[in-house]
Parts: structure tokens; sequence; C-alpha cells
């Protein structure tokens, strides 16, 4: 009974996360949804569960981070962010584990199709975006579509979550199939107009480590995504303004980035705060004018320099370690070759892109890469 519910409620999770930014007539249903499913897991969770999964170090490390963030909320500036932020680390963790606790294959299979069908939906609306000018978002007149996210930058994270399953499994298979190459075409030209270079070397980055693990050959094929793209003009000036140093001398988010240094350098043991960097942010632009983006709040555009000066040394190490320890179960347990290389190439891709977007930050997209990788080990069953 409770694993039926568990089910339902995840089926409906996985469909509405790429559609929706959670909250649905003012309810944050995320929420909702995940403490239902702590309230299923708390019953079943238990050490044995843990050593039998070789999850004990990666939930050693949640735990560390966990009492951590609880320990320096009695100390940070702006508590009700810290706690906000701290929720959504904590949904991640609970939905890994409650997938590792409950999902069967069959779940996990039903689960993954909504969110196909989900994923189809955005892609046809990031079309009729394209198509139609819908976008607010533009590069030199050409539109940035960004579909149901909230910017070109994280709709391209999530493409490259999806783009390597019909890649493998075509290539693995020997066999071209209708449904993956319209979903792979699909994905290409969403990922192609949202102009957005991060992602475009993420996927290519991706893409070299799956042909590396695949047949170290043939690795050189994933730069033909770099001619196609050097092909048309909007995407050729785009790419190629990577190779202009003096834009890279007074580029915006390089301040950023030296902006969120001088935060970490000043508070290098315990950080700001977990969720506090945009407090100490407004602060830190009257110190350094030199620095100024926008006298609004600016995201450092980079995940690993934001938790180091939130968490400072301590909270960072601890949470790169959390992440590093998913990784390490995933390479580590690589006998489904087709579903290993595509959430290896989705790892990869991701990994690269939180150095200039602050992925780990946009929950709608952080929390795709922790059911991912709670559906790979369950299905695989041999964590």
């Amino acid at each position: 009974m409770f694993v039926k519910i568990y089910n339902v409620f995840l089926y409906v999770l996985c469909f509405l996360i790429p559609l929706f930014d959670y909250k649905l007539l003012k309810i944050n249903f995320d929420k909702f949804i995940v403490i239902v499913m702590f309230i299923i897991s708390f019953k079943y969770f238990n050490l044995k569960f843990l050593k039998n999964n070789k999850l004990l170090f990666n939930f050693l490390f949640i735990i560390s981070f966990l009492l951590y963030c609880v320990f320096s909320i009695l100390f940070v500036k702006n508590k009700y962010e810290a706690i906000k932020q701290l929720i959504d680390f904590m949904e991640c963790f609970v939905l890994f584990y409650s997938i590792m606790l409950f999902a069967d294959k069959r779940a996990i299979k039903i689960s993954f199709l909504f969110f196909l069908s989900s994923i189809f939906l955005s892609l046809f609306y990031g079309l009729i975006q394209l198509i139609f000018r819908l976008s607010p978002y533009t590069q030199e007149g050409v539109i940035r579509v960004y579909s149901t996210y909230v910017n070109p930058n994280y709709w391209g994270a999530i493409l490259n979550f999806v783009i390597f399953l019909p890649i493998v499994e075509m290539i693995y298979k020997r066999n071209i199939m209708l449904s993956r190459v319209i979903l792979l075409l699909l994905i290409l030209i969403n990922l192609m107009f949202t102009l957005n270079r991060s992602s475009w070397i993420a996927f290519v980055l991706g893409l070299t480590f799956v042909f590396l693990n695949f047949n170290k050959k043939f690795w050189f094929v994933s730069l033909f995504y770099i001619l196609i793209l050097l092909m048309f003009p909007y995407t050729r000036s785009r790419l190629l303004s990577l190779l202009y140093i003096n834009k890279w001398i007074d580029n915006s988010r390089l301040k950023l980035w030296k902006m969120a240094l001088i935060i970490f350098k000043e508070y290098f043991w315990f950080g700001v705060g977990l969720g506090n960097y945009k407090d100490y942010y407004l602060d830190y632009i009257k110190k350094y004018p030199y620095l100024i983006v926008s006298k609004n709040y600016w995201s450092p555009h980079n995940s690993y320099l934001r938790v180091f000066a939130e968490m400072g040394v301590i909270g960072g190490i601890m949470l790169i370690l959390i992440y590093l320890s998913l990784l390490y179960l995933v390479i580590k347990n690589n006998n489904n070759k087709i579903f290993y290389l595509s959430l290896l190439g989705a790892w990869i891709a991701y990994l690269f892109q939180n150095n200039f977007n602050s992925l780990i930050y946009v929950h709608r997209v952080n929390i795709l890469i922790w059911i991912f990788t709670a559906f790979y080990l369950k299905y695989t069953r041999e964590v």
C-alpha cells in the first residue's frame, strides 16, 4: 500500500518537474510530494539498507553536511534564505534515498516515461518559441530558446541530461530508430538555439567521455557538433566569441567570479552562510565598485565558487564530496553500458557547466541529477 502511494507521487513529480516552476495554485507541489515520500521512507530506513547498497559513505557525508548547515544557520545574517536552501538540498537527499528504498524496475520505467513525455512537450514548446519568436531572450537579434525553464542556460543544462540516451542507444544497438532520431533532433535544435556556449561545450565534453569509454578510436566524432555550430552565422559568432581575449578581460562573468573569490577569501573557513551570498554581494559591490555588473543581485555563475563562498572550505569540501561519492557509485556500477554511458555523459556535462552557471542552486536542474542517479543505481541493482 505504502509503495503504491509512493510510486504515484514519484510519477507525478517526474512529469511535472520539466513543465512547471513548482508552484501550482500557490502550493510548492514538490515540497508536499517529498514530505509524503519522507514519511513513507522513514518507517523502512535502516543501517542495514545502507551497507547492503554501499551507500554508507555518501550517507555519512550528507549527515555531516546537514549538521554543519543546521549549526551554521545560528550565525548567518539571513536565516530565511539559509533554511530555504537547506530544504532544497534535503529534498534531493530524501528523493534519492526514497527511490533506493522503494522504486522497482517497473516504477522506474514508468517514472522515466512520464519524464520523457514531459520533455517532449517542453521540446515542442521550445520549437514554438523559436518559430514564433516568443522568447524575451535574444542575442544579436537571434531568439534564445528557454522553453519551460527560467532562462536558456538552465534549459541547456536540462537538455544535456537527456541528449546522451538516444545517441548511446542507437550506437550500442547499431540501429537507427525513428523515435530516437526525432527525440535527438528536437534536443539538438533546442540546444543550438539556447545559444548557451557552456551547454554546447558541456555536451561535446560529455560525448567525448562517452566515446572514450565506448570506443577510443571514435572520440573525435563528438567534435562534429562544433562543426555544425560553425555552419550557421548566429551560432558561429557566438561560439567564436570565446576566442576574443579583449572580451574576456572586461567580461562580466569574470567580475562575478572575482567577487565570489574575494568573499570566499574573507570568510575562508565557514563562509557567509548557506543561501546568504546575495546579501553579502550587495554589500561587497559597494566596497569594490570596479567589479559591479549590476546594482541588483547577480549570481556568481559558478556553483563551486558560490558553494565555497557560502559554506567556507569546510562546508564546501563536504558538499563536493557528496557529489563525487555519487559519481563514484555510478562509475563503479558500469554493467549496463547504455544507461551507464548515458548517465556518465550527463554527469560530465553537469559538472562542467557548473563552472559557468550555479546549477547546484537551481533546484529544478539539480534535483534531476539525484533522481537519474538513483534510477540508474536501483534499476541495475548492482550498487
